[in-house]
C-alpha cells in the first residue's frame, strides 16, 4: 500500500482560523482598566460685581417755585396716576425700580408765579421743568435710570 501525501493547505487554514478564533476570545475575555471619565469643562457660576443696579432707586418727586400751590398728577408706584392740590414746596417718596415710567405735572393755582417739577434719583436731579405765569403747567416724565 502506497501512502498519499498530506495536503498541508486546508489543515493549514484550519489551524490559522483556530488561531485567530482564540485571539478574539482573549481579547474578549481580558480585563481592562476602566476608560478615564470623560472632563466636561463647566462654568462655575459667579455674582456679578454690585451695581447701581442691583439697589432699588431712592426717587422723590418734588415741586418748588414762587407760586403758593399747584394741582399736581403723579405716576404712584402700581403704574396709576394720582391728582392732588398742594402747597408749594411739596415733596414725596414713591417706590419705583430701574426702568419704571415716573410722571408728574404742577399747574400753578394763582395769578403769577412760577412752578418747578423735578425728579431726584438717589439724591440726585433726574428731570427738572420750570413754568411761569398764571395756570402753567411743568411736567416731568421718564424711564427711571434709563434716559
Amino acid at each position: 500500500m502506497e501512502r498519499q501525501p498530506i495536503k498541508l493547505y486546508p489543515i493549514l487554514l484550519t489551524l490559522s482560523a483556530l488561531a485567530a478564533l482564540c485571539a478574539i476570545i482573549t481579547w474578549i475575555a481580558t480585563p481592562r482598566a476602566p476608560s478615564p471619565p470623560r472632563v466636561v469643562a463647566t462654568r462655575i457660576p459667579t455674582r456679578r460685581p454690585t451695581s447701581v443696579f442691583d439697589v432699588p432707586p431712592e426717587v422723590y418727586y418734588v415741586v418748588e417755585g414762587t407760586a403758593s400751590s399747584v394741582s399736581i398728577t403723579l405716576s404712584n408706584a402700581q403704574g396709576g396716576t394720582e391728582q392732588d392740590d398742594v402747597p408749594v414746596p411739596y415733596k414725596q417718596q414713591v417706590r419705583l425700580d430701574w426702568g419704571d415710567f415716573a410722571f408728574i405735572s404742577a399747574q400753578n393755582r394763582g395769578e403769577r408765579g412760577s412752578v418747578t417739577c423735578q425728579i431726584l434719583v438717589n439724591g440726585d436731579v433726574w428731570r427738572e421743568s420750570t413754568s411761569s405765569g398764571a395756570y402753567k403747567i411743568a411736567t416731568c416724565s421718564g424711564a427711571v435710570g434709563i434716559d
